[in-house]
């Protein structure tokens, strides 16, 4: 079983935690901007595939708790990354970082990488390399006042991105946002709905996907 962190906008954890449950997730926790929850390897799947209200799935590497920065280096080189990075592939660090100790959260994530790459120096002497576009593994810290976990991103590319947009216009509402809001209204696909602002037509795409049963992701 695995320990997994969905994230999602501010305001739409209630109703990600409703939709998770649906796709059959046991007992999710709502917390900031994110559900946390257990589940199998299958489940991981199909949350991927058919989540509309995640942004991605993070599974959990590692729990620590933090007095002072460099804590976040001291408790992530107790993980042994060269088991799960190879010394030629790449890795980005994202943060969602909420605690006095940091002004800016970039600090904390070169901790985190200052971690990963001494410990492939001191066992290779040779590192991986940081890819902030399209690495080969992205990873998440989290630090919420005295508690900080480090995570794994299972989904890839962002799943907000559906595929069904091929040219993007002025500022177009963000697909999970849509599907969001469409949650949130509490429209069924057996009454019609109506968009008075629509732009790019993301919000009646979104709701069409629904109404059909079509996986976000498919």
């Amino acid at each position: 079983m695995f320990k997994i962190l969905a994230t999602t906008f501010s305001g739409l954890e209630n109703v990600l935690v409703d939709e998770l449950t649906v796709l059959g997730i046991k007992d999710p926790k709502q917390v900031r901007r994110g559900v946390i929850f257990t589940c199998g390897l299958e489940d991981l799947y199909r949350v991927n595939l058919w989540s509309r209200l995640a942004l991605r799935f993070y599974k959990h590497i590692l729990d620590f708790s933090i007095e002072k920065p460099n804590d976040i280096y001291d408790a992530a080189s107790t993980f042994n990354w060269w088991k799960m990075i190879g010394v030629d592939e790449t890795f980005r660090i994202d943060t969602n970082v909420f605690s006095d100790l940091f002004n800016n959260p970039i600090y904390a994530a070169h901790l985190l990488k200052d971690a990963i790459v001494d410990q492939f120096r001191s066992r290779f002497s040779r590192r991986p390399s940081v890819e902030k576009h399209n690495p080969d593994f992205s990873i998440l810290l989290s630090v919420r006042r005295d508690e900080g976990a480090i995570w794994l991103d299972s989904s890839g590319d962002a799943l907000f991105k559906r595929g069904y947009r091929v040219k993007s216009v002025k500022a177009p509402i963000n697909e999970v946002l849509a599907a969001g809001i469409i949650a949130l209204s509490g429209w069924e696909s057996n009454k019609p709905l109506v968009d008075p602002m629509c732009g790019s037509g993301t919000i009646p795409v979104e709701a069409a996907l629904m109404g059909m049963n079509i996986p976000p992701q498919f």
